[in-house]
């Protein structure tokens, strides 16, 4: 993987060094955009930490605020200084050392948050990119098929109802794990009325999200429509998929890139501006570090009897 992640990164220079002279032209012509970018920034970790705790509420864990919001912003964190899901590690620790969640359990209510934060993405890219139609500014493209096929797919997930597997004597690990699997993705769907919440926390995510390209762009000096920035964070989303470089690097930017061309952006600008979200995002998180430390290491038992939950 190592030879992967040198690969994504050679194409990166490959892709400054040709278009060198556009990049040597571009400047932060709205400085003050960046307090607005840092809050947006601050916002999307906020939301997605309560994603996660909406999830894990059926599960018997009751997330406090600091905590939330804290295991988003170390799981950030990790997955910026490693690949291969460092910050899913990171949850994995605490939510076993602290809340005895089983780790067959935890990946049930991982799965389910991709579940709703893809399922919201792709409805959010679909209608973005009908609307760029629409108003003639783009055409209808495989990506929009993509994320047509995606709604469904995911749609008909949500709707599933797994049968539990028969516990046999004897049963062996794989089993077990595979049980316990099927078991937290029954509780937390069962959930209804937690899985609606979380899904209203990911169109939160998403919108910070979408907020942070418009600014992103426009602190570049290059003008963008609300819808055009909603698509870019779309197909950027995906970079969650690929976890083969920290943080998705190059990955992202290849993305951002990739939906950049399909609606007529300045490719030069969609690289910068997704390389100036990384940069805002892993200062902000390196910041927030010895505090989000510090509240996990005080670590918690506030389950479902006791302690706060999101509403």
């Amino acid at each position: 993987m190592i030879a992967v992640a040198l690969i994504v990164v050679s194409l990166m220079v490959l892709f400054v060094v040709r278009n060198w002279d556009e990049f040597r032209r571009l400047e932060i012509t709205d400085p003050l955009l960046l307090i607005p970018l840092v809050a947006a920034a601050a916002a999307n970790l906020f939301s997605n930490g309560w994603l996660m705790a909406s999830i894990l509420r059926p599960l018997g864990i009751a997330l406090d605020r600091a905590e939330a919001f804290s295991l988003s912003a170390l799981n950030r964190l990790g997955n910026y200084v490693a690949p291969f899901r460092l910050g899913a590690s990171v949850r994995i620790v605490y939510l076993k050392n602290n809340y005895d969640l089983p780790v067959s359990r935890f990946l049930a209510s991982m799965s389910a948050t991709y579940v709703v934060q893809y399922g919201i993405s792709s409805l959010a890219g679909v209608v973005a990119l009908f609307w760029l139609t629409a108003s003639g500014e783009t055409d209808w493209n495989l990506v929009g098929w993509g994320f047509v096929v995606a709604v469904i797919a995911l749609g008909l997930l949500v709707a599933w109802t797994p049968r539990h597997p028969e516990v046999a004597e004897g049963e062996g690990r794989l089993r077990r794990i595979l049980r316990r699997f099927v078991e937290g993705w029954s509780t937390i769907r069962a959930g209804r009325g937690d899985l609606a919440l979380a899904g209203w926390w990911a169109l939160a995510t998403y919108g910070s999200f979408t907020l942070m390209t418009f600014l992103e762009f426009r602190v570049l000096g290059v003008e963008i429509g609300v819808m055009e920035a909603a698509f870019v964070t779309s197909v950027g989303a995906l970079t969650g998929l690929i976890g083969i470089t920290p943080a998705g690097l190059g990955i992202a930017e290849g993305l951002v890139v990739l939906a950049a061309s399909t609606i007529g952006l300045p490719l030069y600008v969609a690289f910068a501006a997704a390389m100036l979200q990384r940069v805002v995002v892993f200062v902000l998180v390196a910041v927030l570090s010895p505090y989000t430390s510090a509240v996990l290491a005080r670590g918690g038992r506030a389950h479902i009897s006791g302690g706060e939950v999101p509403s």
